[in-house]
C-alpha cells in the first residue's frame, strides 16, 4: 500500500482549526466525529486530494484540533511523514496521551 517504509504502520492525523476547517488555503469544512463514532468517508478531488500527517506538531498551533484519521486506497502522493489521499474519515479527536509523544500539550478542565 505505501511505498515509503517509514510511513507504514503509522497513525495518521488531520489538523483542523477550532471550527473543523482545514488549516491550508483550501479551507475545507470537515464533518467532526461524535461520541457515537467515526465520520462518513469524505472524498477530496483534485490532483492531490487532502493531506494527513504522522506528526501533527509540525502543523499545530494552540488554536488547532488534532484528529486521528483513516484513509482508504493508496496515497496519491507520499513523503516521509505526510501523505495526500482522496478518501478519508476522522475517527476521533486525538487524546492528550497520544499528543504527548509529539510534545503537544492541551489544557483540559478537570471535573472534581
Amino acid at each position: 500500500m505505501m511505498s515509503l517504509q517509514e510511513n507504514k504502520s503509522k497513525s495518521w492525523y488531520k489538523v483542523l482549526d477550532l471550527d473543523g476547517n482545514s488549516i491550508d488555503t483550501r479551507n475545507e469544512l470537515w464533518e467532526l466525529p461524535t461520541r457515537e463514532g467515526k465520520t462518513e468517508w469524505m472524498h477530496f478531488g483534485g490532483q492531490i486530494g487532502t493531506w494527513l500527517t504522522s506528526n501533527p506538531k509540525d502543523f499545530c498551533t494552540s488554536d488547532n484540533r488534532v484528529f486521528v484519521a483513516e484513509f482508504k486506497n493508496t496515497p496519491i502522493v507520499e513523503r516521509p511523514g505526510i501523505i495526500w489521499v482522496s478518501h478519508v474519515r476522522l475517527v476521533r479527536e486525538a487524546t492528550n496521551l497520544e499528543l504527548k509523544q509529539f510534545e503537544i500539550y492541551r489544557a483540559f478542565q478537570q471535573v472534581v
